[in-house]
Parts: structure tokens; sequence; C-alpha cells
């Protein structure tokens, strides 16, 4: 049977389609019957995540109404738990790469993988094995939602846009978010409001450059059960990541900003034990592998 998607627990029972509503209740029954629709009518408003089941009397409830609820009782406890994903690293390491990567596979339909897919996530074009696995990348990456933090650093010119960062906001604004930092000479605000929306229906995805750690433990400290830090790092020497930030467009105090941060990712996670997983996405070749260890390792604390 095909995993539910995580969505689909959070959809009014009455707007799931006839596919879905035979996937999450196992029922082949016609949805659009005008009179199955008025047995099921107290429920047709309610999802599986959000109906409080103590508010319903078996013994007042039609026959199939009731069969629901018992169904709907064991779904509820089958809803994946939604974690804050948090991408910690040294600039250069892939922390954007990655949030690109998820938000331009978000935009695939991949029902027909093709060859331009396989391009897309660096698999030989000849490489049809794969395929199942592409589409469990997808489900996967389906459930991500990418958190934008507001900052004051401009726009660049290369950037059409960017799911991560809200650019070009004034300093006032940034302080009015619920965690800020400092990096490169810049504020970056994170919004509270924006997480607990996301984590009601799907994870949340985040990107935090503060060096000093203190908004990542104040995250884990309010997200307890959701927090999921992940470490991103390169393998590679101190001249070879600036070569890499200069064909980046980064400028000279730029990189010199950012030099204080070179190598930090693997002494946080020697000295802390911080992340569950650790990327290498220093060639495009490994970025299917990489993100196949994301999902093979995601909610792995150590």
């Amino acid at each position: 049977m095909p995993k539910i998607k995580r969505e689909l627990y959070y959809k009014k029972i009455g707007d799931l389609t006839q596919k879905e509503f035979e996937q999450l209740f196992d029922v082949a029954t016609d949805i659009t019957d005008p009179s199955f629709r008025e047995r099921i009518k107290p429920i047709l408003d309610e999802s599986i995540a959000g109906i409080n089941l103590e508010s319903y009397k078996i013994e007042d409830l039609d026959f199939v109404t009731a069969y629901l609820l018992g169904s709907i009782t064991a779904k509820k406890g089958q809803i994946p738990e939604n974690s804050l994903i948090v991408l910690f690293g040294e600039p250069g390491c892939g922390k954007s790469y990655l949030i690109h990567l998820i938000s331009e596979l978000k935009k695939k339909d991949l029902t027909q993988i093709t060859e331009e897919d396989r391009e897309f996530l660096g698999i030989e074009s000849k490489d049809y094995t794969s395929d199942r696995e592409i589409r469990e990348l997808k489900y996967m990456v389906d459930d991500i939602s990418i958190i934008q933090k507001k900052t004051t650093r401009p726009a660049r010119s290369t950037e059409k846009s960017n799911p991560e960062i809200q650019a070009g906001a004034t300093r006032e604004e940034v302080e009015k978010c619920d965690w800020t930092y400092e990096f490169s000479g810049n504020l970056y605000g994170i919004e509270k409001k924006k997480i607990d929306e996301t984590l009601k229906t799907q994870n949340a995805m985040l990107i935090v450059n503060d060096s000093s750690m203190e908004v990542i433990k104040d995250l884990e400290r309010v997200y307890t059960k959701n927090f999921l830090p992940l470490i991103l790092y390169k393998e590679m020497g101190q001249q070879e990541w600036i070569k890499e930030m200069m064909q980046a467009g980064r400028t000279e105090e730029e990189i010199q900003s950012r030099l204080k941060l070179f190598g930090i990712s693997q002494r946080i996670y020697a000295q802390i034990g911080l992340a569950g997983v650790i990327f290498n996405m220093s060639k495009r070749k490994n970025t299917y592998k990489s993100i196949k260890t994301a999902k093979k390792n995601n909610g792995k604390r150590r």
C-alpha cells in the first residue's frame, strides 16, 4: 500500500478525493453519493489530525460515521511527528544549495521520471534502478516547508528569488522578530509564528548562521520534541574555500568576514555532537547520495 501523504491527515474529510478517502479509510464507497455524505455529515468539516474524538458519542451516530471514527482513532496515532530541521555550518558548506535543491524538487512532478530529472539529481541518465528511491525522495521533500528569515542584507544581483531569506528589510523590522543574530555584518531574524504555523502540517527547514549557537540552543529549548539540527560541511582546505567564495561572487570584505567561521562545522560537531546527520555537498555528483543519507537518517539523534 502506498504511503499516506502527511497533508491528508490535515485535510477536511469532506474535501478528500475518492482516491484519498479510500487510501485513508480502506473503504471502497462512492463518496460523492448524497446519501453517503449525509450519513457522515457530522465529520465532513473535520480532519484526522484536528478532530476531537471526545466530543462524539458513538451511540448517537450513524453506523458509518461510528466506523470511520474508529478508523480515525487508529490513524491519529500514525500521524508523523513534524520536525524543525535546523541547518548549520560554515559559509559555502551547501546550506543554501540544499534549500535550492529541495525547492526545485518540490516543483517537479516525477510521475514519469525523465532523463532531465536524473541529471538534476546527478544520476546517470540510464540508471533506472533508482526511480523508486527518487519517488520516495520526492515524497520526503514535499513534506518540507522552508522558513524564510528577514535580513538587512541587500538582495544580490544574482538572486532571482530566495526561498530562505527576505532580503532588504530594515533593522527595525528584523529586530521585531523572535530570534535575531548577526552574520557577516547583517542582522537576521526568525519569526516564531512562521515556524508554529508550518509545524501544524509539515516539517519546517531553517538555516541558522549564528556562530554563538545561542539561537540554535533556544530553538531546541522551545521546540524540544520537534528539534532536528543538521550540520553541513565541505571537505576542503582554506585556499580552496576562498576560491569558491570568489567564484560565487563574494566581495573581499564578505570573504574576510566569513573566514572567521571557516572550519566551524567540524569543530562544533566534534565538541558538542550537535547534529544527527552530516552532509558532504562538495560535488554535484554527490547530490542524490547526500539527500538519500538525510532521508535515511532523518530523526536520528546522538
